[in-house]
């Protein structure tokens, strides 16, 4: 009986001294992104959003509609074009493995749960549950929304709806159904879970 604790004393010993495994390695060029999107995916702005935790096919597939100028921003479309295929596949998983942000208390039930989960029957507007996930952590096809900011998942629904962001013909007919309240009930919900 009193070996064992002396055992468990040598084997703390012995793997103290043992490496942690290494840390990821940042990739390359992930500067200019961190820069909006920070280190982690975090955002500060609300106008940008958080990429951690986000599918990184979604994320390369977005990377590439910058690149050609089919998603709409001068920025982006600048730094998407100066990046390689290899690079942004790089960048696109290391944000996809990164911890998306906490998620908040959504509170009780409101007019922005009521669209995500159950859509809008005056528009047709599907459930956004149905592709988003029913937690709002969404996959490879579509974005997670969870947590995400609210002046940006206003801006994006509205490009959307105007045609502006046309890299989903799906999601603009969706958008096309929103009124400016359900918008932005949307917005609130969402970024609150």
């Amino acid at each position: 009986m009193r070996r064992l604790p002396g055992l468990a004393v040598l084997a703390l010993i012995c793997c103290a001294g043992a490496a942690a495994p290494a840390a990821e390695p940042r990739p390359r060029g992930i500067e200019a992104c961190a820069r909006c999107h920070g280190d982690d995916g975090i955002a500060t702005d609300p106008a940008t959003p958080h990429l951690a935790g986000l599918d990184a096919a979604y994320l390369s597939r977005q990377f590439g509609f910058f690149a050609e100028n089919r998603r709409r921003n001068e920025d982006m479309a600048a730094l998407a074009g100066d990046i390689d295929s290899a690079g942004l596949t790089a960048i696109s998983r290391w944000y996809a493995g990164r911890r998306p942000p906490a998620a908040g208390n959504p509170g009780s039930r409101h007019a922005g749960q009521r669209l995500y989960e159950e859509g809008n029957g005056n528009s047709a507007a599907p459930p956004c549950a149905t592709c988003h996930q029913p937690d709002a952590s969404g996959n490879a096809r579509f974005p997670r929304l969870a947590g995400q900011k609210k002046p940006y998942l206003v801006k994006q629904l509205n490009d959307f709806k105007s045609g502006r962001r046309a890299t989903d013909p799906q999601m603009a007919e969706v958008a096309r159904g929103l009124s400016a309240a359900d918008i932005q009930a949307l917005a609130d919900y969402l970024g609150e879970r």
